[in-house]
Parts: structure tokens; C-alpha cells; sequence
């Protein structure tokens, strides 16, 4: 159970049951553990930020120490290749559609060093283990990163003009800082399973 309100890209109004948190997430006053219907609005237009104030930009660019050197390496390399911030996120993504990555709901067990055995060895998992070992990559380059939970879709329902949002909708992808942009919405599971994405995790 979660107080957590799916809204879609950015809530303008919300429930008086609810609340929008600094990251413009929506959260119930009350632990939600039945189906519910409410309302609510959003822009699909991007928060524009020119700059990421230092603080920020630090948080999403830690990383513990001594940890998957093999992508670490990786990732040097790939910078000295692409230079340029927008570069490097596209050609990673290039990367991993062709490098014969699989999406499974049954990936193998992960180590110590799991995003160099993910990318290097496996090459098996979910949209969390491509969204984790795409935004620690960000991080080794210094382009700051985060990994975003959600929902992927929902069935609309024409009848009582609302969609329906189920776990089984469940999702996570990756945003990356880009200078003068803001934050830029990455999914690396969309460059390995389309079908994934389009129709569910079903």
C-alpha cells in the first residue's frame, strides 16, 4: 500500500486528499489500500530550469566508492568518444539496442559489482536494471542522473472518461541534467523491449 497519486508529467491541481511534494510527486494525506478515483490536472510541458543549483547537482551525482570499475573504464572511454552531454546519452542508448540486451521478468542473480555484470555479463533484466545501470553510467560521466518510478499507460475508459492505473502498470526509466534543457526523460528499456513498453508488463 502507498499514499503515492499517479499523475501524468506535471500536476498542476490535485485533490484536497492529497499533496505535490518539492519533486512534483502527489501523495495522499491517508495510505491508500483501495481502489480509488479522484482528479486532477497536468502541463506536458517540461519545468524549465536553465541551471541545477550546486546541492542538487551533487545528490544526483553520488555514487559509492569502489564499485563497478569494469563500467567505470567503460564509461571513460565512451566520454572521451562523446564529448558533448546529449552525445554520450544517445550513443549509450545506441549501445544498448545493439548489444543483444534482453528484457526478462526472470533476470539472473547480480553481485557485488551489479551494473558490470548486468552490462558486461548477463545482459538480462527489467526496466529497473536498465534504468539503475544507465543512471550510475550518467553519474561515472558526471552528468547528473536519477532513476524515476511510475506507471507505464493505463486502459481508458471511454464510458466514464478515465483511465484505469494498476500495478501491473508499474515502470521505472531515467532522467538526466542537460545544461540550459533541464531535466531530459530517458526510458533505456524502450531501446531493448518496444513491446514493453507498448502494451505492459503483461
Amino acid at each position: 500500500y502507498s499514499k503515492l497519486l499517479p499523475a501524468l508529467d506535471t500536476p498542476v491541481s490535485w485533490p484536497n486528499s492529497g499533496f505535490m511534494s518539492s519533486e512534483h510527486v502527489i501523495y495522499a494525506f491517508q495510505t491508500v489500500n483501495n481502489r480509488l478515483q479522484y482528479q486532477l490536472s497536468s502541463s506536458n510541458k517540461p519545468i524549465s530550469r536553465q541551471t541545477l543549483p550546486g546541492k542538487i547537482r551533487n545528490r544526483y551525482l553520488q555514487l559509492p566508492k569502489n564499485y563497478n570499475p569494469q563500467s567505470k573504464t567503460f564509461i571513460s572511454d565512451f566520454r572521451r568518444q562523446h564529448p558533448k552531454d546529449t552525445s554520450l546519452v544517445n550513443n549509450l542508448l545506441q549501445y544498448i539496442r545493439n548489444n543483444k540486451f534482453i528484457y526478462t521478468l526472470q533476470p539472473p542473480k547480480l553481485g557485488k559489482h551489479s551494473v558490470d555484470e548486468f552490462m558486461f555479463k548477463t545482459r538480462r533484466g527489467f526496466c529497473e536494471h536498465y534504468a539503475n545501470a544507465f543512471v550510475v553510467m550518467m553519474r561515472m560521466a558526471k552528468i547528473p542522473a536519477r532513476v524515476v518510478t511510475g506507471y507505464q499507460g493505463g486502459i481508458y475508459n471511454k464510458l466514464g472518461d478515465y483511465f484505469i492505473v494498476r500495478q501491473s502498470d508499474a515502470h521505472a526509466w531515467a532522467e538526466v541534467w542537460i545544461d540550459n534543457q533541464g531535466w531530459r526523460r530517458i526510458d533505456p528499456t524502450a531501446a531493448v523491449s518496444p513491446d514493453r513498453i507498448e502494451r505492459g508488463i503483461e
